[in-house]
């Protein structure tokens, strides 16, 4: 009765508006107005950085830098990030990266000389650097691969000021000397024997970097010419494109980002200017039909429509020399354009006709004819809008009790799963979905990760003056209800301080969301396999200690023993001081204390999974230890479990340590990376740990509590046999199965990337 009573109403109110209409109508659409923001064509500034770095690098006969505003966008986009404590935490990113920070106003020239100053710790000729003193700031202002600069400089919110200088191609390459370029996958340019000032030429890519005006100006006058605003240069989509092109340099092949802003791409055999590059993509116009919005058959219009796209008002590009000589240009555009069913010129309106626009295109008016047309167009525009709002009116009400339905169903699922703990405010902290995608962008920030479970969002939760990881569980994925709850079930039970700390959690529409704390220098994987930074051994011994107490903590301090079932490098996270946190229970089991082991289906990642578990699916204590065994070799010798690039005598990690040690050449397997830069004693106690916590038979395997003794130094080492044993499985017997053929109902596997 209510939904019919405000329809009537609306259809009277339709009539006497229409009676109300002149004899010379016109019909007009209104849509929301673009805003520009004219902050976005301030470019950061050189402010003296360059003059500085340049006079450093002259001295010792390295060409000089020049200015990069894409560097220098990332570079002012992590210092206002750290404005709020300005503390001296590296960014992380792509590129090489100097710090300086001062309780007073530093200025830009004190901090570059601060890190120039370094020089007299170090040796030039044989690239050693003074015991116990620091010498990579140097290292990095001089290094001659490094052609790209651009900084930045902040105030802090206590007073103090932060300055950050960001380089490109990075610098500090492990078994390289500061003053000697090199051809190699990590620089981006040729060999310089000898280098001089002279040769700059040699290096100068950068000297051709397309200007941000260079790419706005091209786009502008194709978007000008069809009659859509004009964009601005956003720092932010820049930095992102930079990012992804440096992804790319290594083939150049033109693969899409998969990310959050429209793209358009480009790659040429020679040096391709950023502004030739617009250019192909605005001369695919030849090809596209305005009156019927199609592409000619066969042929590509997507670039020109993204160019002209009226909505895409924020622009970001960039480009890089490929490793093949070539050139790769990427254009991101926010918001993204190419949807399907719409007008690249039709902005935020809903245009049903768009005829060929130009720079003095006037309103379309469309007049009225008299008399009885006019009087049948009045009629029939009521009857229509009268049946569109009855019509919307029942969808309304179809999807609200379809809403409603869904709530029950994610309510009773929360009751049947989370238990009466989550209702007695026992359990952490319960978000609705509309606060969590507020704090990611709507799931469009930031991102910390990706993988078969999902995608985790950085965020900030303002009530809680705290930075936060969120983990949304795709849809796809393989873990389900079951998998969250237990994963929020268990983890809110834990209290540790090498457990990552679960802040709260969502079930809300079908979506399974948790919110972690945050952790500033995330996985141990990106250290130590994908070149994030290097590890010193310091560290490593200190991550090893830090996991095993967490281990201990999970085996044998609560009132139920916690199997993690999924210790690896990827699931060990490192905070601001690199003190690591064992997460994701997603596949952990509360077990009793007494029992210490479950039969469940197989689960785990290859490479650090016990033989036991996969001959037999059953989970203990031991298979963790296993794990954990992996992670510790992993750590001392810095390559992953399995490396199939390697000699077959090399790719299993586990045989080649022990054949080594087998040899009595235990560590030659250390990390070569770290420059025999390590502790012997504690290197070979850490291998020697990692061999006995992987030994094929689980029952000559240690407790974490007996490798932590060892570790301390406060047991001996163990005695281990120099060939490394067979592993033998204890199958049990099944009705229909010989002892052979062990059987599993169900696979949770992942494959380590």
């Amino acid at each position: 009765m209510e939904l019919r009573n405000i329809s009537l109403t609306f259809c009277f109110f339709g009539l006497a508006l229409f009676l109300r209409m002149g004899t010379q109508g016109s019909a007009s659409i209104s849509g929301r107005m673009l805003s520009y923001s004219a902050t976005n064509q301030t470019y950061p500034q050189d402010q003296g950085f360059l003059t500085v770095h340049n006079a450093a690098r002259k001295e010792v006969d390295v060409p000089p830098m020049t200015w990069n505003y894409t560097v220098a966008a990332y570079a002012e986009s992590y210092a206002y990030q750290r404005s709020t404590d300005c503390s001296l935490v590296h960014s992380g990113g792509p590129y090489g990266e100097n710090l300086a920070w001062s309780i007073g106003n530093l200025s830009v020239s004190e901090a570059v000389n601060m890190w120039i100053d370094e020089k007299s710790n170090y040796d030039l000729e044989s690239g050693w650097c003074d015991l116990g003193q620091e010498c990579g700031h140097y290292f990095q202002v001089i290094w001659p691969n490094s052609i790209r600069l651009g900084c930045a400089k902040v105030g802090c919110d206590n007073g103090g000021t932060f300055i950050v200088c960001n380089y490109d191609p990075p610098a500090n390459i492990t078994g390289d000397l500061p003053t000697v370029a090199i051809q190699s996958e990590s620089a981006h340019v040729t060999v310089v024997a000898s280098p001089s000032p002279s040769s700059a030429a040699e290096s100068s890519f950068n000297q051709s970097q397309d200007s941000p005006l260079d790419y706005l100006n091209v786009h502008n006058a194709a978007r000008a010419a069809v009659g859509v605003r004009p964009m601005t240069w956003d720092n932010v989509v820049a930095a992102y494109a930079l990012n992804y092109s440096d992804q790319r340099s290594g083939d150049c092949n033109l693969v899409p980002s998969g990310g959050p802003y429209g793209e358009n791409l480009a790659g040429s055999s020679g040096n391709l200017s950023g502004s030739e590059a617009v250019g192909m993509w605005i001369n695919e116009k030849v090809y596209y039909d305005w009156k019927s919005n199609a592409c000619a058959p066969g042929q590509i219009c997507g670039h020109y429509t993204q160019v002209i796209w009226a909505n895409s008002i924020r622009l970001g590009c960039a480009k890089v020399r490929c490793y093949n000589g070539g050139t790769f240009v990427s254009c991101n555009y926010d918001p993204p354009g190419n949807i399907i069913g719409k007008r690249p010129t039709d902005g935020n309106q809903s245009i049903i006709e768009a005829v060929e626009p130009s720079p003095d295109s006037a309103p379309h008016i469309f007049p009225l004819k008299e008399g009885k047309d006019r009087k049948g167009l009045v009629v029939g525009l009521i009857v229509g809008a009268c049946a569109l709002i009855l019509g919307l009116g029942f969808i309304w009400f179809v999807l609200s009790r379809g809403k409603k339905q869904e709530d029950k169903i994610d309510d009773h699922i929360s009751d049947v799963f989370f238990g009466g703990e989550f209702q007695n405010g026992m359990a952490p902290r319960k978000f609705s979905l509309v606060e969590l995608a507020k704090v990611t962008s709507n799931f469009k920030g930031e991102k910390l990760g990706d993988g078969g479970f999902g995608a985790v969002y950085k965020g900030y939760l303002r009530d809680l003056d705290a930075e936060v990881a969120v983990k949304r569980i795709s849809k796809a994925s393989k873990q389900g209800i079951k998998e969250y709850a237990s994963e929020v079930k268990i983890i809110s039970r834990l209290r540790h301080k090498n457990l990552v700390k679960l802040i709260g959690w969502c079930h809300e529409k079908g979506e399974l969301i948790l919110v972690y704390e945050f952790m500033a220098n995330g996985s141990l994987d990106s250290h130590l396999f994908k070149g994030k930074s290097l590890l010193t051994w310091v560290v490593r011994f200190k991550i090893v200690q830090d996991l095993s107490s967490a281990l201990f903590y999970l085996h044998e301090e609560g009132d139920h023993c916690v199997l993690h079932r999924d210790i690896k490098t990827s699931n060990i996270l490192l905070d601001s001081s690199f003190n690591a946190k064992l997460g994701d229970f997603g596949l952990a089991r509360l077990v009793d204390h007494a029992k210490g082991s479950q039969t469940t289906h197989l689960a785990g990642t290859l490479g650090y999974m016990a033989p036991e578990c996969v001959s037999s699916g059953k989970a203990s204590k031991k298979s963790d230890v296993y794990s954990f065994g992996i992670v510790a070799l992993e750590l001392a010798c810095g390559r992953r479990s399995i490396e199939p690039k390697y000699e077959e005598s090399q790719a299993s990690l586990v045989a080649w340590v022990w054949d080594s040690y087998g040899n009595q050449r235990l560590l030659d397997v250390a990390d070569q990376k770290l420059r025999l830069d390590f502790d012997a004693k504690q290197m070979e106690c850490l291998l020697m740990v990692g061999l006995w916590c992987v030994h094929p038979d689980q029952n000559l395997r240690p407790s974490i509590r007996q490798a932590i003794q060892v570790l301390n130094f406060e047991a001996p080492l163990p005695k281990l046999p120099s060939t490394r044993p067979t592993p033998t499985y204890d199958v049990p017997m099944a009705s229909g199965n010989r002892a052979s053929e062990p059987c599993f109902s169900t696979l949770s596997i992942t494959v380590p990337r």
